[in-house]
């Protein structure tokens, strides 16, 4: 593919927003946050986020190699503040693991083990740990510093192991989340209302199997013999979303309801028990494509997830993906805050995710539009407004919330990359 004229120009645009805003996100050390750190919003003032310091980490390395060439842009300076704040942000995480292996969401410059935090996740059941992303993060991280010796192997295995005894559900194989507080996509509609400890989240799942697979992937660099026992348990659960998660009549992957026996007394229909283990829960967003992501789904699945549901403008409008679809009787534009809204706006995670969902199903040509919308639309707020938000109208592209947002929405540059060397390659 190459950029059109306009969007030769867009793209510009784009480019030297994010190469001069990007590493605003890089925070030196400030109170219980020992180690340098990354502030995925560049706003949040001393506080450190789980997925977002993972994705706003891998955008910030992408960054670097895309701008390595540039007179005018300091390579060694911005590729090692890079890995003193990707290290440094897992390092403040991992420093306060708790006695149980738990780790928490979010860490802040006040706080220590004994704050609110961890009260709550003593004192109740409804705490949900570190979303999984942090062996993912390590890999990451270890692989573009080129050192694996700077983070503790057994902090993470306690850490999966947290998951596996607090937050997996035996009857059905899926993980859960234990509330709906702050998992991710906050106000995710296959969680967010439904009773506590009942969904097995797409999202959650999806990425606890990358998880394992990073977790043995580190044991396997460090000649640790664990490596198969999480790389079995990586296919075991794969095997579990192929079989609780797709809806073959749909066409779709989709989180489920594994909550079935609270309500069996077993007094009165003891002559036979219910033998399935969940029950799709049948609600489009953006998280139901995530098994393309992970290679979990097979190349017919994808080939009828993108037919059917992808390329429904129900799901892409003008401006991207929307994060759920609008159909879906939650589908809401208003702005949110705690919880963020993923009901219905684009949000560039989403679209991330999809772009690269869309590549390893094969339809590069499905990937340049959608690269081309998340252009067009970034450009479009930077010339009206010099700044980028966290979730835009799909009809309208006007922002919605969360002004100067950066995190994840730096990943635009490395999808822009991988669309100029998919067009350096066909022309060679």
């Amino acid at each position: 593919m190459e950029f059109t004229r306009r969007l030769e120009k867009e793209v510009r645009i784009v480019e030297d927003y994010f190469k001069n805003k990007s590493f605003d996100m890089l925070m030196q050390p400030r109170g219980q946050l020992v180690y340098p750190y990354i502030d995925p919003g560049a706003q949040y003032s001393g506080q450190s986020w789980d997925w977002d310091s993972y994705f706003s980490a891998l955008a910030l390395m992408e960054i670097c190699e895309y701008f390595k060439g540039d007179t005018d842009f300091d390579y060694e300076k911005r590729r090692k503040g890079v890995i003193e704040s990707a290290t440094g942000y897992v390092l403040n995480f991992l420093r306060l693991q708790l006695s149980d292996g738990f780790i928490p969401i979010m860490v802040h410059e006040e706080m220590v083990q004994n704050d609110t935090w961890a009260k709550a996740h003593f004192e109740n059941d409804y705490e949900n740990q570190h979303k999984p992303f942090l062996c993912q993060g390590v890999l990451n991280i270890s692989r573009y510093a080129d050192d694996y010796d700077w983070f503790d192997i057994e902090a993470l295995i306690r850490y999966i192991e947290y998951y596996r005894k607090s937050q997996f559900h035996e009857r059905s194989g899926m993980y859960i989340w234990k509330s709906d507080y702050m998992i991710g996509i906050d106000n995710n509609p296959t969680v967010f209302g439904w009773p506590y400890g009942s969904t097995g989240d797409i999202y959650l799942n999806t990425f606890m199997y990358l998880e394992l697979e990073a977790l043995a992937e580190l044991l396997k660099l460090q000649k640790d013999s664990r490596e198969k026992r999480y790389r079995d348990e990586a296919e075991r659960l794969k095997q579990t979303i192929r079989r609780e998660c797709y809806d073959a009549k749909d066409g779709l992957y989709y989180s489920v309801f594994v909550d079935l026996a609270k309500n069996h007394t077993g007094r009165i229909h003891s002559g036979i028990d219910f033998f399935w283990k969940s029950v799709p829960i049948k609600v489009r967003f953006a998280g139901c494509f995530l098994p393309m992501y992970a290679g979990i789904s097979t190349e017919e699945e994808n080939r009828i997830m993108i037919e059917r549901h992808y390329l429904d403008e129900k799901f892409l409008s003008p401006n991207g993906l929307r994060s759920t679809a609008c159909d879906e009787r939650m589908y809401y534009l208003g702005g949110t805050s705690n919880p963020s809204n993923s009901w219905g706006p684009v949000w560039m995670i989403y679209n991330y995710l999809a772009f690269q969902s869309l590549k390893k199903a094969g339809r590069w040509d499905l990937a340049e539009d959608l690269c081309e919308k998340m252009v067009h639309l970034y450009a479009t707020d930077i010339e009206k407004s010099g700044k980028v938000d966290e979730c835009y109208d799909p009809l309208t592209g006007e922002a919605i919330m969360n002004r100067s947002f950066l995190s994840w929405n730096c990943l635009i540059i490395q999808m822009i990359n991988e669309v100029k060397k998919r067009g350096e390659e066909k022309r060679s």
